[in-house]
């Protein structure tokens, strides 16, 4: 038996929208924890802090990358993405380091082809 849809075309867009949900976090519509400010990012740079910055960061992309169903993570040095977060945080001191994550996160999924 065929299964009916009222809208169609709707269900066809839900895996779009839901990308563009996962990317518009600039807007902060949800609360994310612990996501410090790129101004701590910068001042804590070589202290034992920075490598529980540098882990949550991970675990934010990973959770993007599983949530858009986009491994846009793999093969990608974290170490180049930590030169990318300090970049945007150079530029950006007043935003936080899940806004860099997901502009590196975005920057990737330029780079390979998504």
């Amino acid at each position: 038996m065929k299964k009916f849809y009222p809208f169609p075309a709707l269900w066809r867009c839900m895996p779009i929208v839901g990308l563009m949900c996962a990317l518009a976090l600039d807007a902060q519509a949800v609360e994310v924890k612990a996501n410090r400010s790129c101004k701590v990012w910068a001042a804590d740079k070589g202290v034992v802090t920075s490598l529980n910055h540098e882990a949550w960061l991970m675990g934010f992309m990973s959770g993007l990358a599983t949530a858009t169903d986009r491994d846009v993570l793999k093969g990608t040095d974290a170490a180049w993405i930590f030169v990318r977060v300090d970049s945007f945080c150079l530029v950006n001191p007043l935003k936080h380091i899940g806004d860099a994550g997901v502009a590196v996160f975005e920057e990737l999924l330029k780079k390979k082809g998504f």
